[in-house]
């Protein structure tokens, strides 16, 4: 059993030339693939995490807004009622200095008229008192 130089040579040669054709054709190119597959996914992961700091920051911005919506519809709330209840209390107010004004007027009415017909019965009284004494004297009582 013997070397044959030229056939280790070949084989060699053959395996330099198998490993060069291989490295060209299937190794870098699968190697450039994944780099580039593993920089699609980094990416992804950066927009993922990006995205996900926007969503929270969307949603905190809108519970923000959510509270400040429902405190300015609180606050609307407790403004318009107490504006109703001054409202209410002038027009009571001004009901009861109107009707302190009628009954007022009304009385003075009243007691005018008590005056006039107290005036024209006292001065009815004395010829009312003569006719009733004549009457009287006519029947002989």
């Amino acid at each position: 059993m013997t070397i044959q130089y030229e056939v280790v040579i070949w084989t060699v040669i053959n395996f330099v030339l198998l490993f060069g054709v291989l490295y060209f054709l299937l190794f870098k190119p699968t190697l450039k693939t994944m780099d580039s597959r593993r920089e699609k996914i980094e990416r992804g992961r950066a927009k993922r995490e990006e995205l996900s700091a926007l969503a929270s920051e969307a949603e905190q911005k809108r519970k923000t807004a959510a509270e400040s919506a429902a405190r300015l519809r609180r606050e609307r709330a407790e403004k318009e009622y107490e504006d109703a209840a001054r409202n209410c209390e002038e027009q009571r107010l001004s009901a009861e200095a109107e009707s302190k004004m009628l009954f007022s007027a009304k009385r003075d009415e009243l007691l005018k008229e008590e005056n006039e017909i107290t005036a024209s019965l006292t001065g009815a009284l004395p010829a009312l008192s003569e006719a009733v004494a004549k009457k009287l004297m006519e029947k002989g009582l």
